[in-house]
């Protein structure tokens, strides 16, 4: 649906182009003059006028020496009521060619498309942005509750250690354990053992537990992800 109103759009602004293009230079070739009604019905008494053309709310003239005009007729007023009107001689237009055509040209299908297209336009213009706001509201709904864990071998070059951590010789001793069955978990179901869920870290900010659990991951070569508690409770609270 995205898509489809975005190339609406794009088609629409390309439409308006061609028809501003057509509506300034359509024209030049066209010789016909503009006249008055005056000049019309004078021309009609004067004989001058082979054929009357009535094109909507024009009446196109082909005069008897080859020249072309055309007059500009109130909208609903006809070629007859515009000659009873204005006391034009009946007999002097037996030799008037006259005839009624459609209007076809580019400022009548302008006219007649425009006022639907524009509020099409404007409607849809309305729903490509309540559509832009739902969905990025959705999107955010659907990331609450997902994992932010990081993945922290891509960001720090090296690996880290035991060797790196100093000090806290008895936490180190208790987690070689975990870095065995990290490093070969299969040993361990092969002879039922119970595997680790996790391990509790104790202690204040800065005193290394980030740094510890690293050290473990990099003796048993594995993947190292971080989340910090806020984003860890957030995937819970207000779930389900």
């Amino acid at each position: 649906m995205k898509s489809l109103i975005k190339n609406f759009l794009i088609f629409f602004t390309v439409f308006l182009l061609i028809a501003a293009v057509f509506s300034l230079f359509g024209g030049a070739g066209q010789k016909a003059a503009w006249v008055g009604i005056e000049t019309l019905v004078s021309q009609l008494n004067n004989q001058e006028v082979a054929q009357v053309a009535i094109v909507g709310d024009k009446i196109e003239l082909t005069l008897k020496n080859g020249q072309s005009q055309t007059v500009k007729k109130e909208p609903g007023d006809t070629f007859s009521q515009i000659v009873k009107n204005f006391n034009v001689d009946p007999a002097k237009l037996s030799g008037v060619k006259i005839e009624v055509r459609a209007d076809q040209g580019l400022d009548y299908w302008l006219a007649a498309i425009l006022p639907f297209l524009l509020p099409f336009l404007l409607i849809s213009v309305f729903i490509y942005f309540m559509m832009r706001s739902v969905q990025g509201a959705n999107s955010k709904a659907l990331m609450f509750g997902q994992s932010q864990a990081k993945e922290a071998g891509r960001e720090f070059k090296g690996k880290i250690t035991f060797k790196d951590v100093a000090g806290v010789k008895e936490a180190k001793a208790e987690l070689a354990e975990v870095v065995e069955f990290l490093r070969s978990p299969k040993k361990f179901s092969e002879v039922g053992a119970r595997t680790p869920r996790g391990v509790l870290l104790l202690g204040s900010p800065g005193t290394g537990k980030t740094l510890l659990a690293r050290a473990v991951a990099g003796e048993a070569s594995v993947p190292f992800f971080s989340i910090s508690g806020s984003e860890f409770v957030e995937m819970f609270v207000g779930v389900g």
